[in-house]
């Protein structure tokens, strides 16, 4: 294993610098309004869920049903209005959650395998990305599904290098994978 050392006043900075980062975006969370036409369409998706009460059938409009995307996105903004109200917070707090527990998985995961000084510079370079700052409370499907990609990926890695044999995640990537490429091919 390589792994690579910072010097502490280097590693305090670059702390400080994630949870700054961390907190600048949750303050956006609140203080930035709802202007882009895709999480402005994404947000009353995740309103009509709500408000109908229909956890099944994401609605584009009334009676309108949105089966373009996964519905976990619509979820978990439907879930934050529910529960914070009809406002930016209530739409964009369970995604900004989803991005930190994403922060954290690839942190311990780089931390398993480099060290933390590595995965540290890592989180620290994927959060101060314009794209991934931008979008890491956007009421939009990206960030789940993402954090869906990152779960999947650690799992298939640990279970390859077989870390932590007794942790089940890796075999149930396996099993879901063979379960649902065997559907799709019509196999039982």
């Amino acid at each position: 294993m390589n792994e690579s050392r910072l010097k502490f006043s280097e590693s305090r900075f670059l702390w400080v610098l994630l949870f700054t980062l961390l907190g600048l975006r949750l303050l956006m969370v609140v203080q930035v309004p709802i202007t882009d036409s895709t999480e402005s369409r994404y947000a009353e998706m995740a309103r009509k869920m709500a408000e109908t009460n229909d956890w099944i059938t994401p609605q584009f409009d009334y009676g309108v049903p949105f089966w373009a995307k996964p519905p976990l996105h619509t979820w978990l903004s439907a879930l934050g209005i529910v529960i914070f109200g009809a406002n930016e917070f209530g739409a964009r707090i369970f995604i900004y959650c989803t991005a930190c527990a994403l922060v954290w998985v690839l942190y311990r995961w780089a931390a398993e395998n480099r060290g933390k000084d590595y995965a540290l510079l890592g989180v620290v370079a994927l959060l101060s990305s314009g794209i991934f700052f931008s979008t890491m409370a956007a009421v939009m499907t990206d960030l789940v599904m993402l954090f869906g990609v990152v779960l999947s990926m650690v799992s298939f890695w640990r279970a390859v290098e077989g870390v932590n044999p007794r942790r089940l995640d890796g075999y149930l990537f396996f099993s879901l994978f063979r379960r649902i490429s065997g559907r799709l091919r019509g196999v039982k």
